[in-house]
């Protein structure tokens, strides 16, 4: 009886280990898997950091640029209405010697004409 009663306990034993081992590989399978998802997460996590300030410092080079083009925009605006100022001064000038042809009979004297005087010393 001893005999078959350890035979039983041993039987037992072996059964209630069995089913610890299966539990103990499930808690390892599952820890793995969590393992793995908690890495993936982390690497995504990771790249979309990497993202954020590659495409922020790619916006901050765009910012650069526009303003450096707006001041550009406002340079040219400034020479352009300079320019526009010296045409209206030009053909101001070119109606007056005009006017003085037609209206007064005046001429450009001839360069042998002109007399050049040198300042006293």
């Amino acid at each position: 009886m001893q005999n078959a009663s350890r035979t039983n306990m041993q039987i037992f034993r072996q059964q209630v280990g069995q089913k610890v081992g299966r539990k103990i590989s499930r808690t390892k399978t599952i820890h793995r898997h969590s393992t793995k998802i908690i890495v993936g997460f982390w690497l995504a996590i990771l790249i979309s950091a990497m993202a954020v300030i590659s495409i922020r410092h790619e916006n901050r080079l765009a910012f650069v640029e526009w303003r450096n083009a707006e001041n550009h925009k406002i340079e040219m605006q400034a020479e352009h209405g300079r320019l526009l100022l010296e045409k209206a001064t030009w053909a101001r000038r070119r109606n007056i010697v005009q006017d003085a042809q037609a209206r007064l009979a005046m001429t450009a004297p001839a360069p042998t004409t002109i007399i050049t005087l040198k300042p006293a010393n």
